[in-house]
C-alpha cells in the first residue's frame, strides 16, 4: 500500500527529516513567545491524526505533497522492507515512463533492471557493506537523521532507454529496531552534463542535534567496471587493478592459482587490453579507478 497525501504528510512532520520544517516549528514557537510576552492570545496547537503534535498551519493535509510534486526533480519515498515505492511525484513517474499506478506495482528486480549493471553491481555489493558500517557505528537511536549521496547510470524510459547519470541523494525517514533503513525519501538529480568519468562517490551526512547543523562523516569513491564481465571478473579486476599479485588474490578469494589466472586472461581479452600495464590505463581513462 503506498501513501496517500495525508499520509506523507504525518510521516514527514512525524520524521523531521527537514531543515526547512524546523524552521517554520521555530518560527511558531517565536510567534508564540511574542505573543505572550505581549499578553496577546496564542494560537493553539492542534493534533495530528498521527502520532505527536504538531502545527496546524503551513503543514497542514495535503501541503508537503504539494510541494514535491512541483518540484522539478524526480522523488520517490521507498518502503525497504516491503522493496516497494509508497510515493512519487510526477517527475518520476515521467522519468520512469510508466504510469504512477505502475511505478506502485513495481517489483525490486523490476527498480534494478533500469540501473547500469556494472553501477548495480558495486552498489549491492561494496557500496551496500560500506553503508551498513556507517549505520552500526553511528546509528543507535531511531530519532537520528541521516542522509546520502551516490551517482549511478540509470535508464531513462521517456527516452527510450537512454542512459544518463544521476545523483541521489536518500534520506532516512524511518530506522527498524536494528537501526537499518526502513523508509527513505529519494531526490534523484541529472548530472549527466557534469559527469568527466563514471566513479561511483558516496557521501554521508550526519545531524549534529547539539550543534543543530548537518556534517559530513564519510566521502568514499567506489571502482566503477564494465558490465562486459562476470561479477568474478569484476572482484578479480579490483585486485588487479590495486596491483595484487595472482597468489595474493587467490590467497584473499579462497580460490586456486589457476583458477584466478583463468580470470584474469578472460578480463585482459574483454577488455582487449595485452598487459595489467593496460588494463589500469584503461581503467584511469574510463573512470574504474
Amino acid at each position: 500500500m503506498y501513501f496517500t497525501d495525508d499520509e506523507l504528510h504525518h510521516l514527514w512532520v512525524k520524521r523531521q527529516c527537514s531543515l526547512y520544517h524546523e524552521m517554520k516549528h521555530m518560527k511558531q514557537r517565536k510567534k508564540l513567545s511574542d505573543q505572550n510576552r505581549r499578553g496577546e492570545e496564542p494560537n493553539k496547537l492542534t493534533k495530528s491524526s498521527g502520532n505527536g503534535s504538531v502545527f496546524k498551519s503551513p503543514w497542514d493535509k495535503t501541503y508537503m505533497a504539494d510541494i514535491l510534486k512541483h518540484l522539478s526533480s524526480p522523488i520517490n519515498i521507498f518502503d525497504h522492507r516491503k522493496k516497494k515505492l509508497l510515493y512519487v511525484n510526477d517527475e518520476f513517474v515521467r522519468l520512469a515512463g510508466l504510469t504512477a499506478e505502475e511505478c506502485y506495482s513495481q517489483e525490486l528486480k523490476d527498480f534494478d533492471s533500469w540501473i547500469h549493471p556494472g553501477d548495480l553491481f558495486m552498489l549491492k555489493s561494496q557500496v551496500r557493506i560500506r553503508l551498513d558500517e556507517v549505520f552500526r557505528k553511528y546509528i543507535n537511536d531511531s530519532s537520528i537523521r541521516l542522509t546520502y549521496l551516490i551517482n549511478f547510470r540509470l535508464k531513462e524510459k521517456k527516452n527510450n532507454g537512454e542512459l544518463i547519470s544521476v545523483l541521489s541523494q536518500c534520506s532516512v525517514l524511518e530506522w527498524d529496531d536494528h537501526y537499518s533503513p526502513v523508509v527513505t525519501m529519494n531526490m534523484l538529480s541529472d548530472t549527466t552534463h557534469y559527469s568527466m568519468n563514471q566513479k561511483m562517490i558516496l557521501i554521508v551526512n550526519l545531524y549534529d542535534a547539539q550543534k543543530q547543523q548537518w556534517k559530513s562523516i564519510l566521502r568514499e569513491e567506489f571502482l566503477s567496471v564494465p558490465d562486459i564481465l562476470t561479477d568474478r571478473e569484476r572482484e578479480i579486476m579490483s585486485h588487479i587493478l590495486l596491483d595484487k599479485s595472482a597468489i595474493k588474490i587467490s590467497e584473499e578469494l579462497d580460490m586456486s592459482y589457476h583458477t584466478v589466472r583463468t580470470h584474469w586472461r578472460n578480463i585482459l581479452q574483454k577488455t582487449k587490453c595485452k598487459t595489467q600495464k593496460d588494463l589500469k590505463q584503461m581503467a584511469l581513462l574510463k573512470g574504474w579507478v
